[in-house]
């Protein structure tokens, strides 16, 4: 602050001379905007991210005390403005500032300007950014089956073997297990794998997975764990309980190839002449997962699905190496075979290669070289018999 005088001159008198003050001089502080972090909000709307983010509501007031610091909130006003010319001149403050919904999707600029309330001073060199990311995705898994083999209801299920499943290769997530939505929704309680169900049966498991870099959280997801029984009377890899196909309890009614004998008794359910346990043919010990003409029907219980010959007679020889390369090589047990007819199928059933072998001595052999690696079937047939083997395309 600082007094201005002025001095008046009798300019007939010199003698004659008047000082007074005039004005004071007074230069306030501008105020001070300080520095804030941007505001960041999830996405929790679970719209399926058709509002590109236009969904969120934040609340802007809760950055006033941190743009103030030391200043009193009751000499300072803060405004919050969308544009920065908006923020220079004061216009368009934004009105709802406890409940503001961001009009740019996922990131917009909110301006800031601070005015002393006693002399009208400002400031608008402060901004900050709304933020609204995306929850992790959690994707739909089917449940989680082990057998009870003491068939008490109980069972040790390893929840960890579905983490793959459920985020299905995102990265910088982590994912957990709780045994109710509540404990999904705050974090608490996470089941420890290996986990023995608390509810004997079927019991229902809540995952959440969580955005390590943002904390965002996706809780829609659950699976069942079962204690499954797997007797299997028929020793046909397919549990008894999963051969009631008309779930009706009743597993002397389902007979798929009606020959009088319930599946659950019947180690050929489709009567195709492959036992069913045969039918494994990606030999992961399920053979409901096999469906080689990819009809919807498991090949267990498709007569239309066997890669063998209708006649039940088969020929008995030995397939090597096998996995193998370049070529294949047969050993028969019968010696009067002179020929073999040689089929190569994928797992999908499909016609690879087809070619006669001359047979010497119980021997013979098939090139394979033109055969990429996989998985695949070899069926023989000779003498109005046949065989169908599995082959391992690859590294001998």
């Amino acid at each position: 602050m600082q007094q201005i005088y002025v001095r008046v001159d009798n300019s007939q008198n010199n003698d004659c001379v008047g000082v007074v003050p005039l004005v004071t001089l007074e230069v306030n502080p501008v105020p001070v905007a300080n520095p804030v972090n941007d505001l960041e909000i999830c996405d929790n709307a679970d719209d399926g991210s058709s509002d590109n983010g236009i969904v969120q509501s934040f609340n802007l007031d809760a950055q006033t005390p941190l743009i103030l610091g030391s200043q009193s909130a009751t000499d300072y006003t803060v405004t919050y403005h969308i544009s920065a010319s908006e923020a220079s001149t004061g216009v368009n403050a934004i009105a709802s500032t406890t409940a503001y919904t961001n009009i740019t999707p996922n990131l917009q600029t909110i301006y800031v300007r601070v005015i002393n309330n006693v002399d009208g001073c400002f400031t608008y060199h402060t901004s900050f950014d709304l933020i609204v990311n995306d929850i992790p995705t959690a994707n739909p898994i089917e449940d989680l089956e082990v057998c009870d083999d003491d068939l008490d209801g109980f069972a040790i299920f390893d929840l960890s073997s579905k983490d793959d499943d459920i985020t299905n290769g995102q990265v910088d997530v982590t994912v957990s297990h709780h045994a109710s939505f509540a404990d999904a929704t705050s974090g608490s309680n996470p089941l420890m794998s290996p986990y023995t169900n608390t509810v004997a049966g079927t019991q229902i498991i809540y995952a959440r997975v969580e955005d390590i870099n943002t904390g965002c959280i996706n809780t829609n997801i659950n699976f069942n764990i079962v204690a499954k029984d797997c007797t299997d009377s028929d020793n046909d890899s397919v549990p008894n309980v999963d051969e009631d196909l008309n779930n009706n309890g009743n597993l002397d009614d389902d007979d798929t190839d009606g020959d009088m004998i319930p599946n659950y008794q019947d180690d050929d359910d489709d009567g195709d002449g492959v036992l069913t346990i045969n039918e494994d043919y990606n030999n992961n010990g399920d053979v409901t997962d096999d469906d080689i003409n990819n009809n919807g029907i498991p090949d267990y219980l498709d007569d239309e699905a066997t890669l063998s010959t209708s006649e039940l007679e088969k020929v008995d020889f030995t397939l090597y190496p096998n996995p193998a390369k370049n070529l294949i090589s047969f050993r028969f047990i019968d010696n009067t075979i002179a020929k073999a007819e040689v089929i190569i199928y994928d797992v999908r059933g499909r016609v690879i290669s087809k070619s006669d072998s001359n047979v010497e001595n119980g021997n013979a052999t098939t090139d394979i070289s033109n055969i990429s690696n996989g998985v695949y079937f070899v069926k023989i047939i000779a003498n109005e018999k046949s065989c169908l083997k599995r082959l391992i395309v690859g590294t001998e």
